[in-house]
């Protein structure tokens, strides 16, 4: 089943690639998509995340390891994610056209927000030096609020989910479910039968129809006819219909796995290019903006020669592959070691503190023979 999620995971990269890439004019043919291609391949990432987030969780002893597992992998990219963004906006921004909804100042204010992944307080949870980012301010808080559930129990987890969804904003908390969706695949186990096949294929013919039929658009126009500003939810505005498109994903998953066999050969080569291919995913998601920016102002466009447009778009899947395994390989794991090394020396250091207040008070008698070996 891994090597299908590094797939899945590696298409959904791409395929939001190939949105903003379209959005921002570097192909200008036949494209019956208009912005959904990318906002549905975003609602494949928190599937993908909640499943891979709940089984990671319980590989975990504690809160502090899932805490410290999730800090390493996405500090270190984020933090070179908006060096390089910033940089691209500092340098080419002022003579871009328009790119985003807001137009907003290149300030320290809020880059400092975007780092903290508190963007959304302000309504600037998409910076304009790199949009994209708003999913990521969306999963950090989806994380918090899991970590909050999974390792608290008694009336403390129900206080700390109300307090961690007020903390994350109704924005971000009417967009829970989607990616609660993917915690329901990952607990959920179904027994293969002779009707699995029939519920797999419903699943994939109703993502398609959804898709097809632009169910969100659908929506969206519904709620706009009955005068709610669903403009101001920003990138929640499709949130029900999301959820809906989760629970269809998640379903498409559940039965599917059941459908794979135990024994799945897969070529050596195959499963290792998925690997690399999905491992360079979230670099690849983090940069390609910035990229496809500077493509834009150099005038590099493929107008409607198909072959030229995917030509094109090798330029920042080749970037995420050479980046990928420093900021994703190297990077996490001298940050990860680096914070393993100080919690156990905190640690360490907390408990020879205590054991030398219990030698003081006499309360330790199990030292007695260190104490004066040391003597």
């Amino acid at each position: 089943m891994s090597i299908v999620l590094d797939i899945v995971r590696g298409m959904a990269a791409i395929a939001v690639l190939i949105g903003h890439a379209v959005q921002l004019g570097i192909y200008s043919g036949p494209w019956p998509f208009e912005f959904s291609l990318q906002h549905n391949a975003v609602i494949v990432f928190f599937v993908l995340s909640g499943i891979l987030i709940t089984n990671s969780a319980q590989k975990h002893a504690g809160p502090a390891e899932f805490i410290v597992s999730r800090f390493c992998r996405i500090i270190p990219a984020t933090i070179i994610c908006l060096l390089f963004s910033v940089a691209v906006y500092a340098c080419i921004g002022s003579v871009l056209p328009a790119i985003a909804e807001d137009r907003q100042s290149l300030s320290i204010v809020e880059i400092v927000r975007t780092a903290l992944f508190i963007g959304q307080y302000n309504s600037s949870v998409a910076p304009i030096y790199n949009p994209p980012l708003w999913s990521l301010t969306y999963e950090i808080w989806f994380y918090i609020f899991f970590a909050a559930v999974v390792f608290s129990s008694g009336p403390w987890r129900i206080i700390a989910a109300i307090l961690c969804l007020c903390l994350a904003g109704w924005q971000i908390t009417i967009m829970l479910p989607s990616w609660l969706m993917g915690v329901m695949a990952a607990k959920v186990k179904v027994s293969r039968s002779s009707r699995t096949i029939f519920i797999f294929i419903a699943c994939v013919i109703s993502i398609i129809s959804f898709c097809a039929f632009q169910v969100h658009y659908r929506f969206y126009g519904m709620l706009r006819g009955i005068s709610v500003d669903v403009e101001a939810w920003r990138f929640s505005s499709y949130a029900f219909t999301d959820a809906l498109l989760a629970f269809l994903i998640s379903c498409m998953f559940i039965f599917g796995r059941v459908l794979l066999p135990n024994d799945l050969r897969v070529p050596e080569a195959v499963r290792h290019a998925a690997r690399i291919f999905a491992g360079s995913s979230f670099s690849l998601y983090l940069i390609h903006w910035p990229i496809i920016i500077v493509m834009h102002h150099a005038g590099l466009r493929a107008g409607e020669d198909v072959p030229m447009f995917l030509a094109i778009l090798t330029l920042p899947v080749a970037a995420a592959l050479i980046v990928a395994p420093c900021i994703e390989g190297v990077a996490v794991q001298r940050l990860k070691h680096f914070v393993v090394m100080a919690v156990e020396r905190n640690t360490c250091r907390r408990s020879m503190i205590n054991q030398v207040d219990r030698i003081d008070t006499g309360n330790d008698h199990s030292c007695d023979g260190a104490v004066k070996a040391v003597s």
